[in-house]
């Protein structure tokens, strides 16, 4: 009876050993699982924090080459603007040479003619100095110049198509302008055509 005792006591300081190895145990495991949930949690930040960057690094470059495209765009634009502005302005340039011819011949005409008609030839004078100032202002306000020609003669700008000797002038001197030039925007649309003066002394050395 005691030895019967004596074994249940001993099986039941058992069971509480077990329990208490279960819960030591239970213990350690809820801690790892602790441990490895926290870990988890450090890697999918970690992750999305490099998702992030990666997704605003994307972000920026795309818009680095949608401003370059913009910009590339609108100097495209500009430079097609430019050219037809250019090639419109080209055409308009036989109108002005027209209005020049006019004037001048009406300019002789007004000289030669009676006194009774001068005030006919004054109107009409009027008249056409007045539609060629508005043309050419209309014009240069569009970036239209004229190429300047009380200057050396310079080939980037002039065309020479008569020459003459004399020593009356500088060498290369512009003495006389047959058909003026104009520029447009900074870029010559046509070079001034112009008679220049070569000196003896320098040509014939």
């Amino acid at each position: 009876m005691k030895k019967e005792k004596q074994a249940k006591h001993q099986e039941h300081k058992n069971q509480e050993k077990t329990e208490t190895e279960k819960n030591e145990d239970l213990t350690e495991v809820t801690a790892v699982l602790d441990e490895l949930e926290k870990y988890d949690d450090l890697t999918h930040s970690s992750s999305s924090d490099d998702k992030i960057k990666d997704l605003t690094n994307d972000l920026q470059r795309l818009q680095a080459e949608f401003e370059n495209y913009k910009k590339r765009s609108e100097k495209e634009n500009r430079k097609v603007s430019l050219l037809g502005k250019m090639e419109l302005i080209k055409s308009i340039l036989p109108v002005l040479d027209t209005f020049e011819v006019a004037l001048k011949s009406a300019n002789e005409l007004s000289n030669k003619s009676p006194n009774n008609n001068c005030i006919s030839h004054n109107s009409n004078n009027s008249g056409f100095e007045l539609i060629n100032a508005q043309l050419l202002k209309i014009l240069n306000s569009e970036g239209l110049s004229e190429i300047k020609t009380k200057c050396k003669f310079n080939p980037e700008i002039h065309e020479a198509v008569m020459q003459q000797k004399s020593e009356d002038f500088a060498d290369e001197e512009i003495v006389e302008v047959l058909q003026k030039g104009y520029e447009f925007n900074g870029f010559v649309i046509r070079p001034a055509k112009v008679k220049i003066n070569l000196c003896p002394e320098k040509n014939d050395a």
